[in-house]
């Protein structure tokens, strides 16, 4: 067993359920929701205390990046508040009206532009983590459970060992 997982201290029950509301909600609903609607900045600043915005020219871009989906669909899992899905769904539609081209979708240049300037370029992750987060944000739970499945930085998903198997095959005496 990895040194210290034996005595790590494990969350109570909703400990991190709680932390990961308490976290999420602020930038959910204020940063990328109700201030930007789909697609957003690459990044936003809220310290003035006005209007969550790009406050560089050179954040203001949007490249398919799954990270706000991604948490709308961890919002939905804990949650199960439609918000989060009706929220996905304004981001599919956006996608479709600002980012989709002829042969896919491309990244935006200037999310506050009139008209889209595209950059003609769709990133990998928009296949392997933007739409799979969209995929399991409209997903039955049962499909990669969270109890059973965590996602790796890249959303490739990994079954959750548990301290138990661990134990079992430290006990078990090799054949």
């Amino acid at each position: 067993m990895p040194s210290g997982l034996d005595s790590a201290r494990q969350p109570e029950p909703g400990e991190s359920r709680g932390l990961c509301l308490d976290l999420g909600k602020p930038c959910l609903i204020s940063a990328f929701h109700s201030c930007l609607q789909p697609p957003k900045p690459k990044s936003i600043s809220t310290a003035s205390g006005a209007e969550a915005t790009a406050t560089r020219l050179s954040d203001r871009y949007y490249i398919l990046r799954p990270e706000v989906i991604e948490s709308y669909m961890y919002m939905w899992r804990l949650t199960h508040d439609p918000k989060y899905r009706q929220w996905g769904w304004e981001a599919v539609e956006a996608l479709e009206r600002h980012c989709r081209v002829e042969a896919g979708f491309s990244g935006i240049r200037d999310v506050y532009a009139a008209s889209a300037s595209h950059d003609n370029m769709q990133q990998s992750f928009f296949l392997s983590e933007t739409l799979k987060y969209l995929y399991l944000l409209f997903s039955d739970d049962e499909l990669l459970s969270l109890e059973d499945w965590v996602f790796n930085t890249e959303a490739h998903p990994l079954p959750v060992i548990r301290r138990s198997c661990l134990l079992e095959q430290e006990e078990t005496p090799p054949q």
